[in-house]
This record gives structure tokens, C-alpha cells and sequence, in this order.
């Protein structure tokens, strides 16, 4: 099982205190607020999440310059765009401005919903009309 760059830091910082800390593990510090390790957890989590986030915008400025900017709107949706708005938000705007390029963010709302309601859309409406 490979371990989530949070989960690596926690258990270096323990100095092996937990030896091969799973995410599971790591998932439970996090959402218990009154465990020792809890704020060192948080912190590791936004140093990932941050790590993250920026490895995401320099996976979208390579497929962008790989189609030679020929794209109008970007589209962010699903799980990602809510863990990581606040980190990648920002600096995706910035991108999408220097290269004249639209972004459009799904609300939080919409956003894990959208391939379900959409492969929904194409089911009844594009590959089965009609079939109940």
C-alpha cells in the first residue's frame, strides 16, 4: 500500500512512533479533534494538499501548451474542486488571465454530482430514449 504524502509526514515526524501509519489511520487523527497528534495532522494535510494543488496547475499548463492553447474554457468539477479550491483556485485564475482563457468552477454544490447526473443525461436522453 502506498501512503499519501500526509500520512508519510505524520509518521516521519513521529520518529516511527507509527510504524507504517496507514491512511485510514491518518483519516481518524484528523477528524479527532481532541487526539495528540491531531494539529500536526492538519498541518501536514494542508502542506499536501498545497503540494497538491500545484502539481495539478502544472499538470494544466502542459496539456495546455501540448494543445497549443487552442481552448476557450476550462472546466473544474468533482471531488478535487471542492479539497482543493483553496489552494488552486487562486493561482489557476492567474494562469487562465495570462493565457486569455476562461475558467469555470463548478460550486461545491454541483460539483461531485456532475458525472453522475451527466452520464444520467446521456443514458435516458442520448443512448436509451424512450427505455425506462
Amino acid at each position: 500500500m502506498q501512503l499519501k504524502k500526509q500520512t508519510k509526514l505524520l509518521e516521519s515526524e513521529l520518529n516511527g512512533l507509527f510504524e507504517n501509519l496507514i491512511d485510514q489511520r491518518f483519516d481518524e487523527i484528523m477528524q479527532d479533534s481532541q487526539n495528540n497528534y491531531h494539529d500536526l495532522a492538519q498541518k501536514f494535510m494542508s502542506e499536501a494538499q498545497y503540494g497538491e494543488s500545484n502539481k495539478i496547475l502544472e499538470d494544466v499548463q502542459e496539456r495546455y501548451s501540448t494543445i497549443g492553447g487552442d481552448i476557450d474554457f476550462m472546466m473544474v468539477f468533482g471531488g478535487g474542486s471542492i479539497t482543493f479550491e483553496e489552494d488552486l483556485y487562486p493561482s489557476l485564475i492567474e494562469f487562465s488571465q495570462d493565457v486569455k482563457c476562461m475558467i469555470l468552477w463548478i460550486p461545491e454544490e454541483f460539483a461531485i454530482d456532475m458525472n453522475l447526473d451527466g452520464l444520467e443525461i446521456l443514458h435516458t436522453k442520448v443512448f436509451f430514449p424512450g427505455v425506462a
